[in-house]
């Protein structure tokens, strides 16, 4: 007798529908009645979700969970779908997971679901930590990103995105629908179908943001040192302030990469400790700035001249310019003139070498 195979949901039409959101939080409220089938899972078959937004988990609030656990045991099941190798992976409930071998627990109550798609699972995932505020900033914009692409994938002028090139192909795909938005380029409307996904998906997020504030002020986070980017992965400032603390880099204080990151922990801590506002905290970031272009040269490895930090910064300025447009389309004359002056600081800096 041939196998019956289960329909599979078309991601798109799905997101596309008018009852998108209302079919995840139904999967999410589904997980938890009664009358859905809960079984007995061991530990030792589940495994976590290298794919879901949530990266940290705090160590405290695992303990206290744990702890809630021995006395009361899991009062509401995980979800969990089956993997090729046996198993099972946790889609939602990764803190009452491992709080549960914290615990010393031997299995944990679950819902297993066999019929969610990618697509789904990245979208229950997101909406679960979203409503339970359990995201930091910088997880909920890796997980959103996440959840574009997974829906964005399937359509074929998408396509164009994911071709070679640096960068996420969400963050090319939203920057090219800015420069549309802006009249900024001549084929407005060729990705009208993903642009009413992009919509469609933030609103079924909740309004919470416009794709627009999206890139504007959560996509530059993902461009920060990676001492700045622990500091937002842990939760320990939110974005608005991470902003203000990223610009303490090294060519803008003319010190070390060693002696900013120093100066940005110290700050970060501030943060924590005194509870700083962020016009308190840009107020800072102006002072220190501005205490060391007023310190004049310093003595030091940790430092360096006046001079150095002005070729520095204008070495961040190309970078910066570099990245930010599309080199690719300058017309093949701006090119050869960029690679010449470019060879002629070559020439010089390695001529200045063998000067002594």
């Amino acid at each position: 007798m041939p196998i019956k195979r289960k329909k599979r949901i078309d991601p798109r039409s799905a997101i596309l529908s008018k009852g998108f959101g209302q079919s995840i939080l139904e999967n999410l409220r589904e997980a938890s009645r009664p009358t859905r089938s809960v079984v007995e899972i061991e530990l030792s078959q589940l495994e976590l979700d290298p794919n879901q937004p949530r990266k940290y988990f705090d160590e405290a609030s695992l303990q206290s969970l744990a702890e809630t656990i021995k006395a009361h045991g899991v009062l509401q099941p995980i979800l969990v779908t089956p993997t090729p190798g046996g198993g099972y992976r946790v889609v939602f409930g990764a803190r009452r997971f491992l709080a549960s071998k914290m615990a010393g627990c031997k299995t944990i109550p679950a819902v297993i679901r066999e019929d969610l798609v990618a697509e789904q699972i990245a979208a229950v995932q997101l909406l679960e930590n979203l409503q339970r505020a359990d995201l930091t900033d910088f997880e909920e914009t890796e997980g959103i990103l996440s959840l574009l692409h997974s829906i964005l994938r399937h359509e074929a002028e998408f396509a164009e995105f994911e071709r070679g090139g640096d960068g996420h192909p969400v963050v090319k795909l939203l920057t090219r629908l800015q420069n549309e938005r802006d009249g900024r380029v001549k084929d407005a409307g060729k990705f009208k179908v993903c642009q009413e996904l992009v919509e469609k998906t933030f609103e079924e997020l909740g309004g919470k943001m416009s794709w627009l504030y999206f890139l504007k002020k959560r996509v530059p986070l993902l461009r920060q040192p990676p001492d700045i980017l622990e500091a937002l992965r842990r939760g320990e400032i939110d974005y608005t302030k991470a902003l203000q603390v990223a610009k303490l880099s090294s060519a803008r204080l003319a010190v070390s990469d060693s002696k900013a990151r120093e100066i940005r922990r110290s700050l970060i801590e501030r943060i924590k400790s005194e509870d700083l506002s962020f016009s308190q905290v840009a107020a800072a970031v102006r002072r220190e700035i501005e205490r060391k272009s007023n310190a004049g040269k310093h003595n030091g490895s940790e430092t360096v001249s006046e001079s150095s930090a002005a070729i520095l910064k204008r070495v961040a300025a190309i970078n910066e310019a570099i990245k930010n447009r599309k080199l690719e389309r300058f017309p093949d004359a701006r090119q050869k003139q960029l690679l010449h002056l470019l060879d002629q600081v070559i020439a010089f800096l390695r001529q200045d070498k063998k000067g002594g």
